[in-house]
C-alpha cells in the first residue's frame, strides 16, 4: 500500500524497526534470564550435594563420561544413518516361522559376479545365575 500522506511510509518503517528491536531485546533478556537461572540451579545443586557428603569425584567422572560420549557421537550417528537409510542394507528379512527368525542383509556395492558370504550367528541370552 502506498502511503496516503507524505512521510507516512517513513513513520511506518520506523515503527516496524522499533517493534523488531523491542522483540530482540526481549528475547535477549529471556535467554539471559534462563542462563542465569540454570547457573544458579547448578550451583545450588552442587552445594546441596556437598552438604550431603557427596564428593566431587563422581561428578568429575560423570562429566568425563559425557564428554567421551559426545566425542563418540559422530561415529555412532554415521553408522546409524548407514543402517537405516542405505540401499545396501535390507533389514528384518524373515527366514523362518518364528517371530524372531529375522536377519539383516548387507549387500556389497558391486553386485556383478559371485561374492563371499559371511554368516554371523548369535544366540543365547544373558541369564542371571
Amino acid at each position: 500500500d502506498a502511503p496516503l500522506l507524505p512521510g507516512e511510509g517513513v513513520v511506518r518503517r520506523r515503527a516496524v524497526r522499533e517493534r523488531f528491536a523491542a522483540r530482540s531485546l526481549s528475547f535477549r533478556r529471556d535467554v539471559g534470564h534462563a542462563a542465569s537461572e540454570t547457573f544458579l540451579l547448578t550451583r545450588l545443586t552442587l552445594t546441596l550435594l556437598r552438604y550431603l557428603g557427596v564428593g566431587y569425584r563422581w561428578i568429575r567422572q560423570f562429566l568425563a563420561l559425557c564428554c567421551y560420549a559426545l566425542l563418540l557421537m559422530p561415529g555412532f550417528i554415521q553408522v546409524l544413518y548407514y543402517y537405516f537409510f542405505s540401499s545396501q542394507v535390507h533389514r528384518s528379512v524373515v527366514y523362518g516361522e518364528q517371530p524372531r527368525n529375522r536377519l539383516d542383509l548387507y549387500i556389497p556395492a558391486g553386485t556383478t559376479g559371485l561374492k563371499p558370504v559371511v554368516a554371523f550367528v548369535t544366540g543365547g541370552a544373558w541369564i542371571i545365575g
